[in-house]
Order: structure tokens, then C-alpha cells, then sequence
């Protein structure tokens, strides 16, 4: 029987986009090829064409769900994050906890393998662990915290930033404890993580399959 697989995804997969959606649309057609793709969007910006999925008539659709933000301000969000392994709501958005329960169930009782688009996907659930799952972390938080930490101007933002940034770092670390298996986009991505065993390199252009 062919492997079943839940595909979560925060950027709405599309043919004829850019960016995210691209690859994830791509991602989504690969994994065609060893399994049943069905594909659940969490936290997917409004404004994000949705006939990439619907039209194609190659995927079912299990749903598209909303995400709702938590309280980030202060000392006590930040420690939380960098103190507390089981918590991962590091991006401050979370899934309302009826939708996350049966979202859970339908990847206990109806699927072989989760696989999640961007590590920021599997932080809008509560639960931290994930047994049979991938997750394609694409961008990793801290290059884009970086990114950010380098137009910072003042002694405040830049303070801030640097913060975050070891804050992000602490976070990605952990994932190792949280899923089966690790992609990221560059080898110097993999490196960045630690270089483990784990880590697939998934490069932004691989070749697709046929059809």
C-alpha cells in the first residue's frame, strides 16, 4: 500500500508562484512519488492564491486553518523560549487548541509520516514532538534574524536582535529532539544546525519528477 502523508504547510502550495509557495508546491509533487499526499495549511497569509492546490486535482485537501497570536512582550516570553524545551511557540502564533487536537488525531489514526513545510508550520502546534515526521525548515530563523540584527540601528535594537538571534539559535538546536527527519535548502544550512546524520540537504531548484 502506498505510504500516506499529511503535508503541513504555512505558505499555500502554487505552480506559478515564487518563494515559499514554490517549493512547497514542488516538495508536495515529489513526495507524489513514494506516497498519498494529502496537504493541511496552517497560518497561511490571506492573500495567498489557493487554485495551486484545488486546481490541480493532485492533492486532497484536508483543510485550511487560521492561526491566533499569543502574548510576546517582556522577559517572561523570551526566557520561556530560551529555558523551556518543550515550548515552541517561538514565532508567537499559535493553532486554536480544538483544531490542533484534531489535527494531532487525523496524524495518529489516518497517516504513516507527517511531513512539515518550514519549521515555523510545526511551531504554530503546542506539541513539541512529532514520531514519524520530517520537517523541510527552509529559511532557518536565525539568517533571517541576522538578516534583520544588520540594519538594526542603535544600541537597543542591535542589543535586541542579538538576543533573538541566540534566542532562535537555542531553538533550532532543538529540533534534533523533535523530528525523525531534518531538510534544509544548503550544506551551509546543514552546517549551521550541527551537521547531524538526520539533515537532508534539499536544495531551492532540484530536480522534479515527471507529472
Amino acid at each position: 500500500m502506498p505510504l500516506k502523508i499529511l503535508y503541513i504547510t504555512c505558505r499555500r502550495p502554487h505552480p506559478q508562484s515564487h518563494g515559499g509557495q514554490l517549493r512547497a508546491y514542488h516538495v508536495a509533487n515529489a513526495l507524489r512519488s513514494v506516497g498519498d499526499v494529502t496537504i493541511a495549511t496552517v497560518g497561511a497569509e490571506p492573500g495567498e492564491r489557493k487554485d495551486g492546490i484545488l486546481g490541480s486535482g493532485k492533492f486532497s485537501l484536508l483543510g485550511d486553518w487560521r492561526v491566533e497570536p499569543i502574548e510576546t512582550r517582556g522577559v517572561r516570553f523570551f526566557l520561556k523560549t530560551c529555558c523551556c524545551p518543550g515550548f515552541v511557540n517561538f514565532h508567537g502564533l499559535v493553532l486554536p487548541q480544538k483544531t490542533e487536537a484534531e489535527l494531532v488525531k487525523a496524524v495518529n489514526q489516518n497517516f504513516d509520516l507527517v511531513w512539515f513545510f518550514q519549521l515555523r508550520t510545526a511551531n504554530y502546534f503546542r506539541q513539541a514532538r512529532w514520531k514519524q515526521s520530517v520537517v523541510d525548515i527552509d529559511d532557518l530563523p536565525s539568517a533571517k534574524i541576522q538578516s534583520g540584527r544588520a540594519l538594526a540601528s542603535g544600541l537597543g535594537p542591535r542589543l535586541r536582535a542579538a538576543a533573538w538571534h541566540q534566542a532562535a539559535r537555542i531553538h533550532e538546536r532543538r529540533s534534533v529532539d523533535r523530528f525523525t527527519v531534518r531538510a534544509v535548502c544548503s550544506e551551509e544550512d546543514r552546517v549551521m544546525l550541527g551537521g547531524d546524520s538526520d539533515i537532508q540537504v534539499i536544495p531551492n531548484g532540484f530536480a522534479r519528477p515527471k507529472g
